[in-house]
């Protein structure tokens, strides 16, 4: 007989190294769970599973299912528990659960995947479809979610007990196809709540940062403004303040007997915007590997094949700039290579980007990489009309012979043929 904790691992897949556990009234302390940063070993599942302890579990950052919590704490009865599983089925195309299991208060619906989800993704997805039904999702990364009892399940039909064993019932349970239960919303939709909410949190961070740094500053007194423009506004804007934003921050730290010439708001306003005219830009830094030697010297041997009539001195310094374009773009895709390339080897930023541009891992696996528009207009303006055209001629890319969707995040994939040079 295979060990339960086999069979629960296989199945849920548990982020094993934090879990809850339980103290009841009756060992004498009120009934409450706690967390524990150490890892949940094989030994503890099977006594959980068995009723021996209680014990709770999280998810991992890529699951391979959910739980729907539906919880009676008013004692409104079973009928109410039934009417809130009814709704819930119903938001799910009245697809039942894989298993259900009957906890103290209540019930937990378990919907097993057919392939892993990136959990940010799938919590999102879960919190819209049943949005304003009486139910939690748990487990999450952060909250935990008790260890069922293997003889506890029920069936998702009749509410009958299961008879079959914990093994069979688990393995031969359906396993869901993540469209058919949370439909196939268009990725493009995800990307921009994505963005737009990561866009909040680094907002926020920011913030928090500048606070920090200015807690240095108690009070900008006379002789010290400076000093204290040339540490703050670069800080002020390298976080996406503006000017005027800047200058309000700034304001509010001046000494209540400060008597300087930036007491006057206006005249501190033009000194930021003055700053702000002599700071560079913060550079843009790109989520890209480093690249190697091979890639320069391959940079130079494709755009020595390219070749013009060369008449006279304006045609040559324009064969010499096409020339450069040429060097930059076998550059940048080298590292958008080397990019994706760490991206496929870690399975859950693959997952994640499987399912945000769909094929991304068959056309990976076939050797195609994804280089989007966007990546293009970087290189050159109209890359269409002669570089794209001429990396293609030269042996460099192959274009692959699947289609392109704007919609879906599906951009034309290119095979990268180093080995041609």
């Amino acid at each position: 007989m295979t060990p339960y904790h086999t069979t629960f691992t296989k199945n849920i897949n548990p982020f094993r190294n934090r879990y809850i556990y339980k103290i009841t009234k009756e060992q004498g302390l009120f009934s409450d769970w706690f967390t524990a940063d150490n890892y949940l070993t094989d030994n503890m599942i099977d006594s959980a599973l068995m009723g021996r302890v209680v014990y709770g579990y999280f998810l991992t950052a890529c699951p391979i299912c959910f739980v729907i919590d539906i919880d009676d704490h008013t004692k409104k009865g079973e009928g109410y528990l039934l009417s809130v599983y009814d709704r819930m089925k119903k938001r799910f195309f009245d697809f039942p659960p894989s298993v259900l299991y009957r906890s103290p208060n209540g019930l937990h619906a378990y919907y097993f995947l057919a392939y892993p989800m990136p959990f940010e993704i799938l919590h999102e997805r879960l919190k819209e479809i049943l949005k304003d039904l009486p139910v939690e999702i748990k487990p999450t990364t952060r909250i935990g979610l008790r260890i069922p009892q293997v003889r506890n399940f029920i069936n998702p039909e009749t509410f009958l007990p299961v008879y079959e064993d914990f093994e069979t019932l688990f393995d031969t349970a359906v396993r869901y196809y993540p469209p058919e239960l949370l439909t196939d919303i268009a990725p493009a939709e995800i990307r921009e709540t994505l963005k737009e909410r990561k866009s909040k949190i680094l907002k926020t961070r920011s913030l928090q940062k500048i606070a920090n740094f200015e807690n240095k500053f108690s009070y900008i007194e006379n002789g010290t403004t400076n000093d204290a423009l040339c540490q703050l506004v670069p800080i002020y804007r390298s976080s996406g303040l503006t000017a005027d934003e800047t200058a309000q921050r700034f304001y509010a730290l001046l000494a209540p007997a400060y008597s300087g010439e930036l007491k006057n708001y206006r005249r501190l306003l033009q000194r930021v915007k003055s700053f702000y005219r002599s700071i560079p830009a913060e550079p843009i830094i790109k989520n890209t590997a480093q690249l190697d030697f091979f890639s320069e010297m391959l940079s130079n041997k494709i755009s020595d094949r390219y070749t013009e009539e060369v008449k006279n001195g304006n045609q040559a310094r324009a064969l010499k700039q096409k020339k450069e374009k040429i060097k930059t773009a076998v550059l940048r895709i080298e590292n958008w290579k080397m990019y994706l390339d760490g991206i496929y080897i870690n399975r859950e930023k693959r997952e994640y980007w499987n399912y945000l541009y769909p094929f991304f891992s068959k056309n990976m696996k076939e050797g195609f990489y994804p280089i989007p528009r966007n990546l293009w207009r970087q290189l050159h303006g109209n890359y269409n009309e002669w570089l794209l055209p001429f990396l293609i001629d030269v042996g460099y890319l192959e274009r692959s012979p699947y289609g392109y969707s704007a919609g879906y995040g599906t951009c034309y994939h290119y095979k990268i043929k180093q080995d041609v040079f």
